[in-house]
């Protein structure tokens, strides 16, 4: 079973399609690059699997689970089971304060508050800073470059290792 399976992912900037039925897979433990021409599709293709942007059809499983639509304690539970460092949230619905506030709540009622969380999407200057205001990490808006948000979770999890004890 593939760690994360990328299935005939198709995506769009508007009307232009920019990805044309992407799949490949990731096995535990693999490290793999994307190499390509500019405009070829690498960095849409990362925001995708990342959760900045939502394919228009085909689907991204981690751990043979999509990973689209999932609910908040779905996600709090997957993010404590696979002990990670950052959690990404793209919520495309509008209600990105109320969700996130769950998953914010989720990840603290058990004992994992430590977990960064970023949200992506179109998010309204004000709600960008309620969600700073309730404990995100960081905002990014369809603009962001994949290398800034990139950088900022390189940095934050070197300071994290710096002084995070265990869960």
């Amino acid at each position: 079973m593939a760690l994360l399976e990328i299935r005939n992912i198709d995506c769009f900037y508007g009307d232009v399609q920019v990805i044309f039925g992407v799949s490949m897979h990731v096995d535990e433990g693999e490290v793999i690059s994307l190499i390509g021409a500019n405009g070829a599709g690498k960095s849409t293709l990362l925001r995708t699997v990342s959760g900045l942007m939502k394919p228009r059809s085909g689907e991204i499983l981690f751990e043979n689970e999509p990973v689209h639509d999932l609910r908040p304690e779905q996600i709090v539970d997957a993010a404590i089971q696979e002990d990670v460092d950052v959690v990404g949230l793209s919520i495309l619905s509008g209600a990105h304060v109320a969700l996130t506030a769950k998953v914010l709540e989720g990840l603290r009622s058990r004992g994992a508050g430590d977990i960064l969380v970023l949200v992506g999407g179109v998010i309204p200057d004000d709600d960008r800073q309620k969600l700073l205001d309730m404990g995100v990490a960081a905002v990014y808006t369809s603009g962001a470059k994949i290398e800034d948000i990139a950088g900022f979770i390189r940095s934050s999890v070197r300071a994290l290792e710096g002084g995070k004890g265990s869960r």
